[in-house]
């Protein structure tokens, strides 16, 4: 499934079906993908949603981050990164997986608050949630599933607070910070949410966005610098440079929003983009005439 249209055509002939989003932490500079106790935990979590959601483990589609993103060719991982906010809110769940492990380089211990921490994982729930309500989020332990909690979530919309293994490496042989990458996903939630939150209904119907995105869009508002940072130190044997990161971006967006807004015609497009998003692709899936969709790089 590589497109809102696939899933689309998936879900028609598989309704009872489920995605699902595996967010987890790297613990290898080197090896890429889930450890050995990591996979195993992830295979419990699958069989515990299906059991939770009264489906076989067939009936269970799973999205992981490196079966379903090119690792080697940049240009196209780069694309898939920006696609981000596609692959989460296109998934009915988000599991996250942190078992007690170690960092196979580092030795160090990882677990629920290492996972935590990393700005990666810290995206890829942002993105989800925006879409979703609470209870779709999902933290995978011994005795079961359980939903994220309000204050979990306070933490995880500071991302750029969280750690990098770029950053922790002086950005050996980067010109770039990861970080960076990230601006356009963030930028494009924070529009998704704005849109959402200034919309006027221009039609019979109204559009209210997901409780997730009321909440996170509340945390946002309530801290922006911190959210969105205008600057951010870039780290190097040799030194600290400091580096635009967000700059006045935030600023222009919101002067873009303002004519999108004040233009009914363009409000009413943008209602009928955001649809998708607020309602979730599945409930689109009954529609009779499916419309062309934007393709998730893979």
């Amino acid at each position: 499934m590589d497109s809102r249209s696939t899933i689309q055509a998936h879900w028609n002939r598989e309704p009872n079906s489920r995605i699902v989003f595996l967010s987890y932490q790297w613990l290898s500079w080197h090896r890429h993908g889930p450890n050995a106790t990591q996979f195993e935990a992830m295979r419990q979590a699958v069989a515990r949603y299906a059991e939770s959601m009264e489906l076989t483990v067939s009936e269970v589609y799973v999205w992981l981050d490196v079966l379903s993103i090119p690792q080697h060719h940049k240009g196209v991982q780069l694309l898939a990164v920006n696609s981000l906010y596609t692959y989460a809110s296109s998934a009915d769940a988000l599991l996250i997986v942190a078992p007690d492990s170690v960092h196979a380089e580092t030795g160090q211990v990882a677990n629920l608050q290492t996972y935590k921490s990393r700005v990666w994982t810290r995206m890829e729930q942002i993105a989800h949630l925006t879409a979703h309500d609470l209870g779709s989020m999902l933290i995978s332990s011994e005795t079961g599933l359980e939903p994220v909690t309000e204050q979990w979530v306070r933490d995880v919309v500071r991302l750029f607070d969280g750690e990098m293994t770029c950053c922790r490496l002086n950005h050996h042989g980067k010109d770039i910070c990861d970080k960076e990458t990230l601006v356009v996903p963030l930028l494009g939630v924070w529009f998704v949410l704005r849109s959402w939150m200034d919309q006027k209904p221009t039609g019979e119907d109204n559009l209210e966005a997901p409780k997730g995105a009321q909440l996170v869009y509340r945390l946002m508002r309530d801290q922006m610098d911190t959210v969105f940072p205008p600057t951010f130190q870039f780290n190097t044997k040799a030194g600290i440079e400091e580096r635009e990161l967000f700059g006045s971006l935030i600023e222009h967006l919101e002067s873009h929003l303002q004519v999108l807004m004040s233009d009914s015609d363009m409000a009413l497009r943008t209602e009928e983009v955001l649809r998708p998003h607020g309602a979730s692709l599945r409930s689109c899936v009954s529609n009779e005439h499916e419309e062309d969709a934007d393709v998730i790089q893979m």
